[in-house]
This record gives C-alpha cells, sequence and structure tokens, in this order.
C-alpha cells in the first residue's frame, strides 16, 4: 500500500497543488497559500506572507478549545482549499 500510495498518490498530489493551489509554482508552501488566498479574495490584496506565518504560528500554539483570529476564515471551504493545496493543514483540536 505504501509502494502505491508512494508511486501514483504523491503524484497526483503534487500536481494537484501545483495546477490548483499554486499555479505560479512558488517553492514556498507559505507564499502559495497567501496567493491563493488573495486570488480567491478571501484575504485582503495587502495581506502578506509574514501575517500569514504569524497566524499559522498562533494556532499552532493555541491551547485546545482556544480560538485563534485570522484573517480567514478557517471555516470556509474555500480557505482550507488553499491550505491544504499548499500542503498547509490546520486539524482541530
Amino acid at each position: 500500500m505504501n509502494a502505491c500510495g508512494i508511486a501514483t498518490v504523491d503524484s497526483v498530489d503534487a500536481l494537484y497543488m501545483a495546477q490548483v493551489g499554486n499555479p505560479n509554482l512558488y517553492a514556498s508552501h507559505e507564499e502559495g497559500a497567501v496567493d491563493c488566498l488573495k486570488r480567491a479574495g478571501l484575504v485582503p490584496k495587502s495581506y502578506t506572507v509574514e501575517q500569514y506565518e504569524k497566524e499559522a504560528n498562533a494556532m499552532g500554539h493555541a491551547a485546545p478549545g482556544e480560538t485563534v483570529n485570522t484573517t480567514y476564515d478557517m471555516k470556509k471551504p474555500e480557505v482550507l482549499a488553499c491550505l491544504a493545496a499548499n500542503g498547509n493543514v490546520f486539524m482541530d483540536r
């Protein structure tokens, strides 16, 4: 199963991320996510990678049940799609 996943799923996942979530082929997952969020109108055009990293860090260090205010709405499927397509995954605790 691992060999199949590596041979097929990983390749498809990489292509999907490049075509949908990161068409400009940013090397940084963070840059790709911010670009995707901007293109979808989910954050202001002035939103920066530094802001994204600060918010992501705050979410990663939040206590269970703690709500972190972010520029983007983590309940929107479009936001989650941008983040997932760029290799950024956040889990509810």
